[in-house]
């Protein structure tokens, strides 16, 4: 994985970027990808990019553990089984990749309900929202 990934929550926190090139060219080579120079130029422009125009970023499993340590924080008895995750990510997204967060999501609480969205805002109308209601746990 990516360095960070296993970090605990208070150590993502701590970074404003939960990774560096080298990082991922070692993920990549681990992988079985054929690694030369100009993919440790491509991941130095990655990330470098990333940390300029996404100040405070950090990878997806990072993310996922913030989420879940504020929510156990401030809901009591939070627990993923009376919980119903619904999303909003835009279907052609990036996001949409296995492994991904909104893949994590799933993964962590064994259902979600499909809002879609434009611009992460949910695009479901009345409608979509009394569908939503009727999946929530009593």
């Amino acid at each position: 994985d990516p360095e960070g990934a296993g970090d605990t929550p208070d150590a993502a926190e701590d970074r404003s970027i939960g990774l560096d090139a080298e990082a991922w060219v070692a993920y990549l080579t681990l992988s079985g990808l054929c690694v030369g120079e100009d993919v440790h130029a491509t991941c130095r422009a990655a990330v470098g990019a990333v940390r300029e125009h996404f100040p405070g970023a950090v990878p997806d499993q990072q993310l996922m553990g913030l989420v879940l340590r504020a929510m156990a924080a401030r809901v009591p008895d939070f627990a993923p089984g009376a919980t119903m995750l619904a999303t909003s990510f835009c279907p052609d997204e990036i996001q949409n990749a296995l492994g991904d967060l909104s893949h994590l999501l799933l993964e962590h609480f064994g259902k979600k309900f499909d809002f879609a969205g434009l611009g992460g805002l949910p695009f479901a109308g009345k409608t979509g929202f009394k569908a939503f209601a009727h999946h929530v746990p009593k």
